[in-house]
């Protein structure tokens, strides 16, 4: 721990050190380009720290009068709370910054956010203050719960940082900086089927992620592991069939250590991870090492491990098809394609250029089609990007299409739609259905 505290002394030298050697490129936070997949959020909005009626102090207030299915959306400001929750919900920041809304436990004893029920989004906020001496106390803890993700947030000075415990089992834990925690960034307990991608788990006193008990069956892609005070990676008590690869391992005491049995790479050519310690060659210059690198403890190997840092490649610049010229409040089809490299699903973000926004979700490389009209002449240019679950997006893709006044339609009714052009959009919302 005097090791720990000693890195904890060092943190602006550290971090600058992290920043220079790339090993948080690609890291984001990012809180409007979050895919939220699991409920619908359909219910009420309810409102914590913001002024006027029907806003709540506490976020345990809000929880104690939610309904299943509720968002509750949480202002910039410092909360001094423990929060229980009990119900499927939403919490997410107001502010697209997790510095500005922080969540600082009361109870240090006791985790910041204790989730008791499936289907929870936890998005957008820094998260800290339990106590280095309370075993397992998590700035927050999945407590036998499933499908719940938890995303974009910043994890540090707690005894751990994020915990699974007791069969949490399918959830997602993704684009979130785990840092500073006293024990372990991430721990599991007899937790298993759960993903971890894109998170940045740095500067830990313990192990970086530690799986114990028989937490088996997890997905573990794209991490910077890096800076840990013991591991980057610790696996015990037969905490077997774990799939690791594309991960980075940087500067940990010891990179991994895993006395189970486990798949450190996805094959060829996808390949393992990227480890600083390896010393082997590519004489073939595909990127991949000619030789494995070994696992301490057992006999794992990463059979392909990577020769550079690797990250959350974006989706590609979509293209759009459809007709580059028509007639005023004539619909037309167009059609948008992309692909994300790893096949992640996307969510689309389209601009019409006259007011109107369309966004929905996109499987990777499946293609979606869109139906618009304008309500007036002239030239316009549909922009179009897509983003990946994760927060990266793609560059614009742009189509410039023409739509001259149709003369045989230039009627006081036409006039009327062009001087109220909301009347036009709910009159075109109506004709989508």
């Amino acid at each position: 721990m005097n090791n720990f505290v000693f890195r904890k002394g060092l943190v602006i030298g550290i971090i600058i050190l992290l920043v220079g050697a790339n090993v948080v490129t690609g890291f984001t936070i990012n809180l409007k380009n979050t895919t939220i997949s699991k409920i619908n959020g359909r219910g009420t909005t309810l409102y914590v720290g913001g002024s006027g009626p029907g806003n709540y102090s506490k976020i345990q207030e809000a929880i104690g009068n939610a309904s299943i299915g509720d968002t509750i959306i949480v202002f910039s400001g410092i909360y001094y709370e423990n929060v229980i929750v009990n119900l499927s919900l939403i919490i997410k920041s107001y502010s697209q910054n997790p510095y500005d809304t922080i969540i600082h436990a009361i109870d240090a004893n006791n985790h910041v956010f204790d989730v008791k029920s499936d289907n929870v989004i936890i998005m957008g906020f820094t998260i800290e203050g339990t106590n280095e001496s309370a075993g397992l106390r998590g700035g927050i803890r999945l407590d036998n719960v499933t499908f719940c993700d938890i995303s974009n947030n910043i994890l540090l000075n707690n005894d751990e940082g994020i915990v699974l415990h007791l069969n949490s089992k399918s959830n997602n834990i993704y684009n979130n900086f785990i840092t500073f925690n006293y024990d372990n960034g991430i721990f599991l307990d007899h937790s298993n089927n759960n993903t971890f991608i894109n998170n940045i788990v740095t500067i830990n006193g313990g192990n970086g992620i530690c799986f114990y008990n028989s937490s088996y069956y997890n997905y573990v892609n794209r991490n910077n592991i890096s800076n840990n005070g013991k591991r980057g990676v610790f696996l015990r008590e037969s905490s077997n069939n774990n799939l690791f690869f594309h991960n980075t391992f940087y500067d940990n005491d010891e990179n991994a250590r895993d006395s189970c049995i486990n798949d450190w790479d996805n094959g060829y050519p996808t390949g393992g991870n990227f480890w600083d310690d390896y010393d082997g060659i590519d004489n073939d210059g595909d990127g991949i090492g000619d030789t494995p690198y070994n696992i301490s403890a057992g006999n794992n190997q990463d059979r392909y491990p990577l020769m550079q840092i690797n990250g959350n490649d974006p989706p590609t610049k979509p293209t759009i098809d459809g007709p580059l010229s028509g007639n005023v409040l004539e619909f037309y089809d167009y059609d948008f394609t992309a692909v994300d490299p790893e096949g992640d699903d996307m969510t689309y973000h389209v601009e019409w250029n006259d007011g109107g926004i369309d966004e929905g979700f996109a499987e990777s490389g499946g293609g979606f089609t869109l139906t618009h009209s304008w309500s007036e002449q002239g030239t316009f240019t549909i922009r179009a990007k897509l983003i990946d679950k994760y927060g990266a997006e793609s560059d614009w893709g742009e189509l410039e299409v023409t739509m001259p006044r149709n003369r045989a339609i230039n009627t006081p009714f036409l006039d009327f739609i062009q001087q109220h052009p909301m009347i036009f959009q709910l009159l075109q919302r109506f004709l989508k259905l």
